[in-house]
């Protein structure tokens, strides 16, 4: 395998992803990649938004918070209450 990785320029490790292939399926051709991975799980319920107590895109938006609300109440809120006494090395005084 060493000589076939070497002849089209390809990892030892890839030329033994393919091998294996090519044995777990019995074809020397590849088998097709699935594009667009694995079916969801996802219920029609959970889809529509019922489960997160929302009916559909209203659902969705209920976790959404406007930027300047963010900016307003950043400015104004200690980032670490508990060192609201503490000195500039971050020691309490």
């Amino acid at each position: 395998m060493g000589e076939l990785a070497e002849r089209f320029d390809v990892s030892l490790a890839y030329t033994k992803k393919i091998h294996q292939q090519q044995l777990r399926t019995g074809q020397m051709t590849r088998v097709r990649q699935s594009r667009y991975g694995p079916l969801s799980r996802v219920t029609a319920a959970g889809r529509s938004g019922v489960a997160r107590g929302g009916t559909g895109a209203a659902g969705r938006d209920l976790g959404r918070v406007a930027p300047e609300a963010l900016e307003s109440t950043a400015d104004s809120a200690q980032p670490f209450p508990a060192l609201a006494g503490a000195g500039a090395d971050g020691m309490a005084a």
